[in-house]
């Protein structure tokens, strides 16, 4: 499997490159009044407003570093941007198809499985993972209207 592998606060994750539009340095956004929390706004890419994600706010990660790429994920019939601080290379790999019991259950809906660099683990995440925040996202927004 290709895994693009990227960063936030010192852990790395992957997403299958097979759902990989394309990985852009983070644009200007158009802010959204009464937004859901997580939702950093929109992005213009070449005429589509697609909504751009911060992922740390719904893996509770604190973090002061910068969100540097949007990471375009295509999904079925929509795309969105899943912000991160680094992305960092594409990899060709063996996953285990389970989920390590150290992983913060609040994290399990989003992993598929992982593997090791001499860095330490990559949590890999299933291809619909950043849609799962997505909706996060939505029913957040229902609860606070």
């Amino acid at each position: 499997m290709q895994v693009l592998t990227f960063s936030l606060e010192g852990s790395t994750f992957g997403l299958p490159t097979s759902v990989v539009g394309e990985v852009i340095r983070m644009p200007s956004l158009t802010g959204l009044p009464g937004a859901p929390m997580g939702l950093l706004g929109l992005m213009n890419l070449r005429g589509r407003m697609l909504p751009v994600v911060d992922p740390r706010f719904w893996l509770h990660i604190e973090s002061e570093n910068p969100l540097k790429h949007v990471v375009v994920v295509l999904g079925e019939g929509e795309s969105m941007g899943l912000a991160v601080e680094q992305v960092d290379s594409i990899i060709e790999t063996a996953v285990h198809e389970d989920v390590p019991d150290m992983v913060d259950e609040r994290l399990k809906p989003l992993i598929s499985g992982y593997f090791q660099t001499e860095r330490g683990f990559v949590f890999v995440w299933h291809s619909h993972g950043p849609y799962f925040l997505w909706d996060l996202m939505h029913q957040a927004g229902e609860m606070l209207s």
